[in-house]
């Protein structure tokens, strides 16, 4: 995601250093909370499931509480039940109602990051689009790309140089490796590329998903573990105490507020992570620079592709055009952004700035009644501090855990969140009844 390494993943003795006294201290025999102690049986998934989990949770205390129902928050979740822990996870809104579900919807690895020398970041992303291929081979499917080829050798060599590198970093990620094609076969695959200024098209694959069956699939499967799961249950304060914390919780569907007791709080709450930090009364460790990121979508009769492209805007940025069930995808902007988070939407500017790059690209004149939706997601990217372009910034996560207990985990990108839920979970202490960190078990 950024161009300077300024996430920073908390090193491994950064786990020492919420003191081991207190560790102990938190589970006693005596204190609220005894780590690994029973393990918990499923909780339904369901409206049911929902009332009987603040129930609990305003009775029982959990080992962690995740704070956050997007991708990121369901991972943490699903990863701290496989290692034995008690959890409970609320989110003010519903289930993937933020970023999750406002994505580009692929599993990628991020070919454009490697113009920002983040090789690490592209390497790590690609082992998980093969993880989650596998893992769940119903919602993460390959699919193919384009990427024309120029007619200048100055323009096309750094890109096929990017591709066999691209290649290399699957390593047998059990997707095919980058091709060459013709144009008569490019316009096959991609029958509105009517451009003649192109000496073909390198075919490559990527996943795609349903980032929001995602979420609720990586949440449903963290229910079935014992965890307990409520939306529509926003955090309103928080504070930490001898054993652990006390958070207060409001039931915005109509229930008794309630406050629950958790012995490690995890902020994974994306674009709010540092209001959530304030409100625990932590010092800044981190800055986000929002970045809003539009998508519009076109009939698959006005813009027909059979398959994904990549392709320039003309000022230095790259968009695609994905299918997606008798559409046509097209975004994704990467702009600093100072609105409402909630609810970002997508000005006429902005419309008629992705319009002018389908229509330059493609020889159209498609107009804003072409449109069929639109709309805006937040990024949650983590600041260097320097004056850098959100799309130059790192995509790289913020993970580290304070000496209260509180663990921030924020950035990211939506391919990467299992990795980032593992190091999160990493940062706790073991727990006696948890599963080794690299079981086959799902998620």
């Amino acid at each position: 995601m950024y161009g300077v390494d300024h996430l920073v993943i908390s090193p491994p003795f950064l786990k020492g250093s919420l003191p081991t006294s207190d560790f102990k201290r938190r589970g006693e025999v005596g204190s609220p909370f005894t780590i690994g102690r029973v393990r918990d049986s499923p909780r339904p998934f369901s409206p049911e499931g929902r009332r009987a989990s603040l129930d609990e949770l305003g009775r029982q205390p959990v080992d962690v509480l995740v704070i956050g129902g997007g991708i990121t928050g369901a991972g943490v979740a699903l990863q701290a039940t496989k290692r034995g822990f008690s959890v409970g996870l609320v989110e003010a809104r519903d289930f993937a109602a933020g970023t999750s579900s406002r994505s580009s919807k692929l599993v990628h690895g991020g070919f454009r990051y490697l113009r920002q020398g983040e090789v690490g970041l592209v390497r790590e992303a690609l082992q998980e689009r093969k993880a989650l291929t596998r893992l769940y081979p119903d919602l993460v499917k390959p699919l193919s790309f384009l990427l024309t080829i120029p007619r200048r050798l100055s323009q096309a060599v750094p890109l096929k140089a990017g591709l066999i590198i691209y290649d290399l970093l699957a390593s047998d990620g059990g997707y095919p490796r980058h091709r060459r094609i013709s144009v008569d076969e490019a316009r096959r695959m991609a029958p509105a590329l009517k451009r003649t200024d192109i000496r073909g098209a390198w075919h490559f694959f990527d996943g795609q998903t349903d980032d929001t069956r995602l979420t609720l699939r990586i949440l449903e499967q963290a229910a079935q573990r014992g965890a307990r799961l409520a939306n529509y249950a926003a955090v309103t304060s928080s504070r930490a105490g001898e054993h652990g914390w006390t958070v207060s919780v409001e039931d915005r569907a109509g229930g008794a507020p309630l406050e629950v007791r958790a012995r490690f709080v995890v902020n994974a709450t994306g674009v709010w992570a540092e209001e959530i930090e304030g409100m625990a009364g932590a010092a800044p460790r981190f800055h986000l620079r929002p970045s809003k990121g539009v998508h519009l979508s076109f009939s698959a009769d006005e813009l027909p592709l059979n398959a994904a492209l990549v392709f320039p805007t003309g000022d230095g940025r790259l968009l695609f055009a994905l299918p997606w069930h008798g559409y046509t995808l097209v975004g994704t902007t990467d702009a600093d952004y100072e609105g409402d988070i909630a609810s970002p939407g997508c000005t006429p500017a902005e419309e008629a700035d992705l319009l002018r790059a389908v229509n330059r690209f493609f020889g159209l004149q498609l107009g804003p009644d072409a449109v069929r939706s639109r709309w805006a997601g937040v990024r949650p990217l983590v600041s260097s501090g320097h004056a850098t372009a959100t799309k130059d910034l790192s995509r790289k996560p913020w993970i580290d855990i304070d000496e209260r207990g509180l663990v921030t985990v924020t950035g990211g990108k939506l391919t990467t969140f299992r990795r980032m839920a593992r190091d999160a979970v990493d940062l706790l202490p073991p727990s006696p009844r948890g599963e080794d960190a690299s079981s086959p078990a799902p998620g």
